[in-house]
């Protein structure tokens, strides 16, 4: 009956924008968008949650899913071992933005990312394409021989996207779990995160 009582109080907040929380917005993602979790899965993540208890429930493959952090403009759910998925709600004038984020670490590291109306239809925006040489930064701990050594180790096409929780910032990282704990140590002295800023329709580099 609790959740019943949620689900009708998410479904009035729907009818103005302005007012629509972040947890009515989650209940109302196509299945298309965020695949594998339920309307009533989502459900129990954002009772759990929301009573500061461990927020899991079910997902459709039969594994666990988690709503890891909630904010009031943004939420960000372990899907399943392998996949992470994020919404994050932006503002352009009048109009709301609905920013997702499906990230995956097997078989290929990867983020997809998609914008959204507040209804759920498509948004054509251009996203930022950092390049591969603002990932680096300068170091004396490593030698031009190791740095090159690592340049040709890492997959620059394994990047991985978040946003913050609070700010309209998206940040954008090389990805070096596959690396041995020896290279993770020395890439981490060399690669740096890029940031993208965004401003009503668009993103600067911070």
């Amino acid at each position: 009956m609790k959740r019943y009582l949620l689900y009708i109080l998410f479904s009035l907040q729907g009818l103005t924008t302005q007012a629509e929380s972040i947890d009515s917005l989650f209940t109302r993602v196509p299945a298309g968008v965020l695949p594998m979790l339920a309307h009533n899965a989502r459900l129990d993540l954002l009772d759990l949650y929301n009573y500061k208890m461990t927020a899991k429930a079910e997902n459709d493959f039969g594994g666990t899913s988690y709503l890891l952090v909630k904010a009031e403009n943004f939420l960000h759910l372990k899907l399943t071992d392998v996949s992470q998925w994020s919404l994050k709600r932006l503002t352009s004038q009048n109009d709301t933005i609905l920013c997702c984020i499906h990230s995956f670490i097997r078989p290929a590291i990867a983020s997809s990312i998609s914008f959204y109306d507040n209804q759920w239809q498509p948004l054509k925006i251009e996203l930022p394409q950092p390049d591969a040489q603002l990932f680096w930064q300068p170091t004396d701990s490593l030698t031009h021989d190791r740095i090159a050594e690592l340049q040709a180790r890492l997959d620059f096409t394994a990047v991985i996207a978040a946003w913050d929780v609070e700010a309209c910032e998206l940040t954008f990282r090389i990805a070096i779990s596959d690396l041995n704990e020896e290279d993770r140590k020395d890439a981490e002295l060399c690669l740096r995160p890029v940031t993208y800023v965004w401003q009503e329709r668009g993103f600067i580099l911070k």
